[in-house]
């Protein structure tokens, strides 16, 4: 096994920075993935915006006299134009005229049509592309798990930019939904491999800071799409826009590398030696002859006394001697095999074999759904509130930032179990009081100015949410299910984004305010049972599952910092794994150990 993956990360940082040039590059490149993601993800605030339009008329006539009273004109007009009494009604013969904000203004509403009885088909389009989403945080985390976090990530990032460019160019509802779906998929793909990847590039003490500030592009991302909107006003330029730039992480080839934690729990040894002195290199930080420490550990597991004829010298060296299980141990790690001697490879099904495991997944899935439906039914709601809607969406991504900040110091000070509770109360409460206050006080002023207000506050705590979230998922679960993991709970998180969508429509046939009270209650229960996981502050990156199901809320302390190794003939039996990142021989005295046969001993900091 190889040295303590949080001491390998540090000694490839300059002693004089906190963090290297090289690390700050690599996190940089895949926090422009969550930019992409979000403006994907809330494209259709812009695309789908609602569009002032009637039905269209022949030159010269009359719409005081073509439009049945009481009707705007929005759906249907009289068949005879010169008959107005008796006359029966139509749907819009020659389709429809929109008032557009200036010339240039297009949106999927205007191009397909979906107004009327098509009004349903843009939601519907919306809960489609989740639903690619919600299978593509499967796929992927299953496939970066196996064939590794980078070629997972590039395929993602490859494939979304043609597909990307297509959606610009669909030409009818059916092919834009199909490939906005594909796009969902790939979509997850990308943020969820670099959220994973950049979990594991820092050390425990700024992991909780790289994530939140992975989450802070996502805000920026907001506002960058609010701009573009408000700049190109199309839907095919915006998304040209969106998706040719990022034909450019074919760059990312050369420079980014694949995941150390991952390469090292996978056996990978020679290409993760090689990774640590590319980093090293660029952060001009010396390494010794042996960067991942094998040759230096000690490992002592649980043992009777081997037989003679499975002893087995290292090197010829009579200091340390050991069985052939334990040397394949010392060289090979602690990950699990199968019954015949192959590497085991892992599964979703693992989250759920052990039951501390299987209760914080399920916990998890809940949490991440009940906050996905939060943030994705008030995010696409923004744009039906009064005023301009590039203003909103702005505001909207304006508003997050504070949420994402504000969670680096919250996390690193509190933690994230008490902290994820806490946004999830506030945010069920002021979106039920956001449902039940009135419009208008009794004596007529308009109060909506309120429920905007708390729309926005509500926000904010979904937004701390998953900033929080993202981070807290990848501390509980073990490297050998995490990408599967993240992958997993991302599955409902779009289950959320699948159904908001729907909720936001049940609102307009009931009464506009119920989506609020439905968010607000999920989120109160989820604010009491996140009180169930275990606590993740300070504690190192759990490796197996062996390690993920006995996480305590607190760290961990060491077993024991001294234990003693034969000379000569087989290793002293010990009662638990014990792991030593540095030993020295010492001289002692074992004669009152009850160890007759031991001449030397290793003294070993834990």
């Amino acid at each position: 096994m190889v040295s303590d993956m949080d001491s390998i990360l540090r000694h490839l940082v300059p002693k004089s920075s906190s963090v290297g040039r090289y690390s700050v590059l690599i996190f940089i490149l895949l926090c422009s993935g969550n930019v992409i993601t979000v403006l994907h993800h809330l494209a259709m605030t812009m695309y789908g915006a609602p569009s002032p339009h009637r039905c269209a008329l022949p030159p010269g006539v009359n719409p005081n006299t073509s439009i049945p009273g009481g009707e705007d004109g929005q759906c249907s007009v009289y068949k005879n134009y010169s008959r107005s009494q008796y006359n029966e009604t139509e749907a819009c013969p020659m389709g429809w005229t929109y008032n557009k904000s200036s010339a240039q203004e297009t949106t999927i509403v205007i191009d397909f049509d979906l107004v009327c009885d098509k009004e349903f088909l843009k939601n519907l389009s919306t809960t489609i592309y989740f639903c690619g989403v919600m299978i593509g945080g499967l796929i992927f985390g299953a496939l970066s798990d196996r064939f590794g976090r980078k070629p997972s990530l590039l395929t993602a990032l490859f494939a979304q930019a043609v597909v990307g460019v297509g959606v610009a160019f669909a030409n009818s509802y059916l092919l834009f939904t199909l490939l906005r779906f594909c796009l969902g998929i790939l979509m997850q793909g990308v943020q969820t491999c670099s959220f994973v990847m950049i979990s594991e590039l820092f050390p425990t003490e700024r992991r909780a800071s790289a994530g939140t500030i992975f989450e802070v592009f996502w805000g920026l991302g907001v506002i960058w799409l609010a701009l573009l909107s408000y700049l190109l006003e199309n839907w095919r330029h915006i998304q040209l826009a969106i998706a040719a730039p990022t034909v450019l992480t074919l760059l990312y080839i050369w420079v980014l590398p694949e995941s150390l934690r991952w390469l090292i729990t996978n056996h990978k040894y020679t290409q993760a030696e090689e990774v640590t002195r590319k980093i090293a290199r660029y952060n001009r930080v010396p390494l010794p002859d042996d960067p991942l420490g094998r040759k230096s550990n000690a490992f002592l597991i649980i043992s009777t006394s081997p037989s003679d004829e499975n002893v087995v010298k290292d090197g010829g060296s009579s200091e340390a001697n050991v069985t052939r299980e334990e040397l394949e141990i010392l060289q090979g790690g602690d990950r699990e095999s199968s019954s015949d001697g192959q590497v085991r490879k892992y599964t979703m099904l693992d989250m759920f074999r052990t039951p501390r495991l299987r209760e914080r997944s399920l916990l998890f899935c809940y949490i991440w759904f009940v906050s996905a439906c939060g943030y994705y039914g008030l995010s696409l709601n923004l744009t039906t509130l009064s005023g301009n809607k590039y203003f909103n969406l702005f505001l909207g991504g304006l508003c997050e930032l504070p949420a994402y900040i504000s969670a680096i110091f919250i996390v690193r000070r509190f933690g994230r179990s008490r902290p994820l509770s806490l946004y999830l109360l506030i945010g069920g409460i002021t979106c039920i009081i956001a449902g039940v206050i009135p419009s208008h006080t009794s004596s007529g002023t308009d109060i909506r100015w309120l429920s905007r207000s708390l729309a926005v506050l509500g926000r904010f705590s979904m937004a701390g949410c998953f900033s929080i979230l993202f981070l807290y998922t990848s501390e509980v679960f073990p490297t050998v299910i995490r990408n599967v993991s993240v992958g997993t709970c991302s599955f409902w998180t779009r289950m959320g984004g699948v159904l908001a969508p729907q909720v936001l429509t049940l609102g307009k046939v009931t009464f506009t305010q119920l989506p609020f009270i439905i968010f607000g209650c999920l989120s109160l229960v989820g604010a009491f049972v996140s009180l169930r996981l275990p606590e993740t502050k300070d504690c190192s990156l759990p490796d197996t599952i062996e390690e993920a199901e006995n996480m305590k809320p607190k760290m961990r302390q060491p077993v024991s910092n001294q234990i003693y190794l034969q000379s000569e003939g087989k290793l002293a039996p010990v009662m638990e794994k014990v792991h030593i990142p540095t030993c020295e021989s010492i001289s002692k005295d074992l004669s009152t150990t009850g160890i007759s046969s031991m001449k030397e001993a290793y003294s070993c900091d834990v």
